[in-house]
């Protein structure tokens, strides 16, 4: 009995490529999102890894596509792979994309206040950061409005507890969550005089 040979169809390198782009592109973010969570590195080495994964992904976004015209006219196998490499690579540009929408509807502006009125000197923060960093200095009234128009619910925050309740309430959140304090200042009795007065005037204002 003579045996036959199944001839295969040659499977389509671009198509194994583009599986094989868009599953490193896939742990490249994952290891980008675990540097953050962990807080092993600074933000800027996580941020190039993670954008540097975006930039796989669209690459093999492409060659899925070039695959899937190879494969149409030469009638090649590799089509799951294809569309592996598509979903993939969807998946990952879909949120980032999504978030980058709504960033360009938003205003350029890089400090939001709850009180554009006299908003917060963050004396002690500004020795600390680097030159190229953004300003400390609040923009002004213009900010303040386009703050109302893309934030309209951002405000004080009224409550009946007492400062020290309130600072040590802030102070146990920073503990908790294990952030850096630069200065730490006990509430001040002038400080509060002028907050009392502002929530009242707020208040007013709302009536």
């Amino acid at each position: 009995m003579v045996p036959r040979h199944i001839h295969s169809e040659p499977t389509s390198r671009l198509a194994i490529w583009a599986r094989r782009i868009a599953g490193f592109a896939l742990l490249a973010s994952i290891l980008a999102i675990l540097i953050v969570r962990s807080g092993l590195l600074e933000i800027w080495p996580a941020l190039a890894t993670f954008a540097g994964a975006l930039g796989m992904a669209v690459v093999a976004l492409l060659v899925a596509f070039a695959a899937f015209v190879v494969i149409w006219m030469e009638g090649l196998a590799g089509m799951g792979a294809a569309l592996t490499a598509m979903a993939l690579s969807l998946a990952l540009l879909a949120y980032p994309a999504y978030l980058g929408l709504k960033a360009s509807r938003l205003p350029w502006i890089y400090d939001i206040t709850t009180d554009p009125i006299d908003p917060p000197r963050y004396d002690a923060l500004s020795r600390l950061r680097p030159r190229d960093a953004n300003p400390i200095a609040y923009s002004g009234l213009y900010a303040a409005e386009q703050q109302r128009k893309a934030y309209p619910d951002v405000g004080p925050l009224a409550t009946n507890a007492t400062p020290q309740a309130a600072y040590d309430a802030a102070l146990a959140v920073v503990n908790k969550r294990k952030w850096r304090v630069v200065d730490a200042r006990a509430p001040q009795a002038g400080r509060l005089v002028r907050f009392r007065r502002q929530c009242l005037a707020c208040t007013r204002a709302d009536e």
